[in-house]
């Protein structure tokens, strides 16, 4: 007789925190979340029936916040007619 044994592993998150934040029609939320495997980010962008979904771990999201404040010190030293008109090249890919 063989006997099988089947596990359905839900991995539970816990809500550590949340932001919200609308974007030019857009709805942005953005969570830290805790579960078995550690703590996460996950950014949900929403705009209309259109979905999009980013989830990180939290050393991740260190690395991203760390390109993203590299982003804006940049855009803060913009002369103020580049803010304008699209930015600084080296910021177009």
């Amino acid at each position: 007789m063989v006997i099988k044994f089947f596990c359905l592993f839900v991995l539970v998150s816990d809500d550590i925190g949340s932001r919200q934040l609308d974007l030019e029609g857009k709805s942005l939320s953005i969570e830290l979340k805790s579960n078995e495997q550690g703590m996460f980010v996950k950014i949900l962008e929403s705009q209309g029936n259109a979905k999009g979904k980013v989830i990180m771990s939290a050393e991740k999201a260190r690395e991203f916040r760390s390109i993203l404040n590299e982003f804006v010190a940049e855009y803060e030293r913009l002369p103020q007619e580049e803010e304008n008109t699209g930015g600084s090249e080296r910021l177009k890919t």
